[in-house]
C-alpha cells in the first residue's frame, strides 16, 4: 500500500461546531478511510495555521482520490490537498530514472 498525506483546513463554521461540541474525530475519519479501502495511520491538528494532517495507507491512487473526494465533498473544509509520501529508500529508483532521462532534456527555448 502507498502512503498519502491529506492536508486540510476547516471552514470557520466547522471550527465553531467542533468547539461547541468537542470530541476526538479519529474514529470517524478512520471509518471513512476504511470504507473507501484504506487505513488511517494518524490524524493531527496543527496549531500555527489552524488545520490538520491525516496520514493514510491506500492500495491505489484511485482509493486515495476517493478518500479526498469524500473529505472535500463534505463541505466542512476550506481546502484539502493530498500528497503521496515516498520513503527515502523507495525514492532511489525515481532518482535513478531521472538521472537516466536528464541527458535528453532540453530547457524551453534552447
Amino acid at each position: 500500500m502507498a502512503t498519502f498525506a491529506y492536508f486540510f483546513h476547516y471552514k470557520p463554521e466547522s471550527w465553531a461546531r467542533m468547539t461547541s461540541n468537542p470530541g476526538d474525530r479519529t474514529e470517524a475519519v478512520a471509518r471513512t478511510v476504511r470504507e473507501a479501502g484504506g487505513e488511517l495511520t494518524a490524524l493531527y491538528y496543527t496549531l500555527g495555521e489552524l488545520g490538520g494532517l491525516a496520514i493514510a495507507e491506500a492500495p491505489t491512487p484511485e482509493v486515495a482520490a476517493a478518500i479526498n473526494l469524500v473529505i472535500t465533498g463534505s463541505g466542512a473544509f476550506d481546502r484539502v490537498t493530498v500528497q503521496q509520501l515516498v520513503t527515502a529508500a523507495d525514492f532511489v529508483p525515481v532518482l535513478t530514472n531521472a538521472q537516466q532521462a536528464a541527458p535528453g532534456y532540453r530547457k524551453p527555448g534552447s
